[in-house]
């Protein structure tokens, strides 16, 4: 009998633990920056304050660098990416992000950043653009 009772305790331990390592990695997992916090990061600062108006057309931004400096750390590119609500498309060396605001004037901005990496894993270039579409009233 008391043999049975350690195997059940062993299996119920093994059931707690199969059960709650999902469940509290769920619960503590990091939440996604909602698009009205991603307004503070700096790489919308930078946006917002780069250029007010602009044209319809994509139209280069410049200063990016002082966002994103020659020989950054990829990682500390991609946490400012990601502090300010940006979606980014990779490949091997290389970062394209995205993001659209929409303005309370009724215009959409669509902003872009492209990133490329150096083969240690620092920023080698960047370059921004943004776009401005209103509707007709």
């Amino acid at each position: 009998m008391n043999e049975g009772r350690v195997i059940l305790c062993v299996f119920g331990v093994a059931a707690l633990i199969m059960i709650g390592l999902p469940v509290s990695t769920i619960w503590m997992r990091e939440k996604p920056v909602s698009p009205s916090e991603a307004l503070e990061g700096e790489l919308s600062r930078f946006f917002l304050q780069a250029e007010p108006g602009a044209a319809p057309a994509a139209r280069d931004v410049p200063g990016i660098a002082q966002v994103f400096p020659k020989g950054l750390p990829d990682t500390a590119a991609f946490d400012k990416i990601a502090a300010s609500g940006f979606t980014c498309a990779t490949d091997a060396n290389a970062a394209t992000c995205f993001r659209s605001f929409d303005a309370a004037n009724g215009c959409t901005s669509d902003w872009r950043v492209r990133l490329i990496f150096s083969e240690n894993g620092t920023l080698w270039s960047s370059a921004a653009q943004r776009a401005a579409a209103c509707a007709k009233q």
